[in-house]
């Protein structure tokens, strides 16, 4: 989903439009983008249109667009809260800038929306905001991006052998009824089935003996590792 994850720890800037300013070029010459001028803007007319300042000391500035080759995250926290227009009016400390190429809207909105999910938990934003550490803080933030998949199963002996055969390279979420998987969980995911049970869910039709459910999430780590080659 995501090629590339940078974090840039204490970053310093002073307000919104020299922090947009700043974070481009630093994202240019990580090469992410191919025009650091053209990214700050497209940057900046999403932040005219509604803030991306989601509350809680939490942003995710965001663009898509011919000058960006593949997908990406950054991670930057600066080293004083800055005024962002938050919808809570709190200053923002964390700020997820996202790029995706100009054809990837749907996955544009799926990296937000996984980011989304993980910042609602308060212990995960406080990880971020203590860790002193920029590597480990990346590998927190490449496994949002996992291949995500729902599975529904009552049976525990196949709830542990598939995580026996694929954990942590995908990120399991499994229900015994089907019913309590919300559409937003669906929409998220990569990959949504019903092994040895009916689904009780219209949105989600697969239906996989083991074997199958095996071969199916094997496709789609291969599929990950190559879109990540």
């Amino acid at each position: 989903m995501v090629k590339d994850c940078l974090v840039f720890l204490d970053y310093d800037a002073n307000n919104m439009y020299e922090f947009l300013k700043s974070a481009s070029k630093t994202i240019f010459k990580s090469g992410l983008v191919q025009d650091s001028d053209a990214f700050y803007h497209a940057l900046l007319a999403r932040e005219e249109q509604i803030t991306t300042g989601v509350g809680r000391g939490v942003a995710f500035p965001h663009a898509y667009g011919d000058f960006i080759d593949h997908p990406f995250v950054c991670l930057f926290r600066v080293k004083k809260p800055l005024d962002y227009k938050s919808i809570d009016g709190e200053p923002v400390d964390l700020f997820f800038v996202i790029g995706t190429p100009s054809n990837a809207e749907e996955l544009h909105l799926k990296i937000l929306s996984r980011l989304a999910q993980n910042f609602a938990q308060g212990e995960f934003r406080e990880e971020l905001r203590v860790s002193t550490k920029a590597e480990l803080i990346r590998q927190v933030l490449l496994r949002i991006f996992q291949p995500m998949v729902n599975i529904i199963v009552t049976d525990k002996n196949i709830k542990e052998t598939i995580l026996k055969e694929f954990s942590p390279y995908i990120n399991f979420f499994f229900h015994e009824d089907g019913k309590k998987v919300e559409p937003f969980e669906i929409h998220i995911s990569d990959l949504s089935f019903a092994i040895g049970t009916d689904s009780n869910n219209r949105l989600i039709t697969n239906h996989f003996t083991l074997e199958e459910a095996i071969l199916e999430l094997t496709k789609l780590l291969n599929k990950n590792k190559e879109d990540e080659a």
